[in-house]
C-alpha cells in the first residue's frame, strides 16, 4: 500500500512510531516485555521494507520514531533506518541496553548530538548481569 498526500489530509495518522526491529538481545531478562534474548531472531522484514516504512511515515507527517526490540542496535539495518528518518527531519530515539554498542553506533550518536537519559533509579529491574535493563539514546534530527 502506498500512502499519498490525499490520504494524509483524510486520515488521522500518529505523530510517533515504535519500530520493533528485533527480538535479538545480548541479555535474557526474565521480565522482558518482548521475550527477547540471545537466541532470538531479527524477523522477516527486509532492509527495503524498513526503509519504505520510514518513507511512508514521513509522507503522513510522523515526527518521531523510536527503535525498540530486543536490542535494536544488533539489527543490521537499524542504522540505515535511523539515518533515513533523520534525512526526513524525523527525530529518532534508540531504546538500547547499552551493553555493547559498536564503534559505528557511538560515532552515529556523537554525530547526532546524543542526549543521554538521567541515571536509572536504583529500584529499576536489573538484567542477568546486574545492570539496569534499558536506557535510551535520544537522537535529535538535523537542524
Amino acid at each position: 500500500m502506498t500512502i499519498t498526500a490525499l490520504d494524509r489530509r483524510t486520515w488521522n495518522f500518529p505523530r510517533m512510531l515504535w519500530l520493533d526491529m528485533t527480538r535479538k538481545c545480548q541479555l535474557n531478562c526474565s521480565h522482558c516485555y518482548n521475550s527477547s534474548g540471545p537466541t532470538e531472531e531479527h524477523g522477516t522484514m527486509t532492509r527495503d521494507s524498513w526503509l519504505a516504512l520510514v518513507d511512508q511515515a514521513a509522507t503522513v507527517g510522523v515526527e518521531h520514531i523510536q527503535l525498540i526490540g530486543g536490542e535494536p542496535t544488533l539489527h543490521p539495518d537499524a542504522g540505515d533506518v535511523a539515518n533515513r528518518a533523520l534525512e526526513y527531519g524525523i527525530s529518532v530515539e534508540v531504546y538500547s541496553n547499552l551493553v555493547h554498542l559498536t564503534d559505528a553506533w557511538w560515532d552515529f550518536s556523537n554525530a547526532m548530538e546524543c542526549h543521554w537519559p538521567p541515571p536509572t533509579i536504583p529500584t529499576a529491574p536489573r538484567n542477568t548481569i546486574g545492570l539496569p535493563c534499558a536506557r535510551a539514546i535520544a537522537i535529535r534530527g538535523p537542524t
